[in-house]
């Protein structure tokens, strides 16, 4: 499965089974790296009861993965929704009926602080032709 360890010279090739990466394919890599850290920042920073927390892409119509949406939710307390291309999309809130929420949108590609807008209605405060998340909560 693993290949034993090389020697690193200045080709400093990683070798991983039989195919070798050289030290420059991480270069390449930056912005993924970037986004993982952005994302994690995300769960991390906004409070978010992850352990919690279930896919419910069903409930924004994201049970087809290639329309890029998705949705993980707390029922009836918290809601991310991930819109991978943009655009508006439906939400099934029946599972919490006379409760109140507060809306929040979310750059995901440069982190940071909320694009803060309470209103459910309507489109989002920024381009919404990239991805952006959506934060719902219940109100307390």
């Amino acid at each position: 499965m693993w290949s034993s360890p090389q020697k690193v010279d200045s080709e400093s090739v990683l070798s991983v089974s039989k195919v070798g990466m050289p030290w420059s394919c991480c270069r390449s890599r930056r912005q993924s790296w970037n986004y993982g850290r952005i994302a994690i920042e995300f769960f991390h920073k906004k409070k978010l009861p992850m352990a919690e927390m279930t896919s419910a892409d069903g409930l924004i119509g994201g049970d087809d993965k290639s329309n890029g949406r998705y949705f993980f939710a707390k029922l009836g307390q918290v809601y991310v929704i991930y819109l991978a291309n943009g655009g508006t999309t439906k939400i099934d809130l029946s599972g919490a009926p006379n409760t109140y929420f507060t809306v929040r949108w979310y750059n995901p590609r440069t982190g940071g602080e909320f694009i803060e807008d309470n209103n459910i209605l309507g489109e989002p405060p920024t381009d919404n032709t990239e991805d952006l998340v959506t934060i719902i909560r219940a109100q307390e």
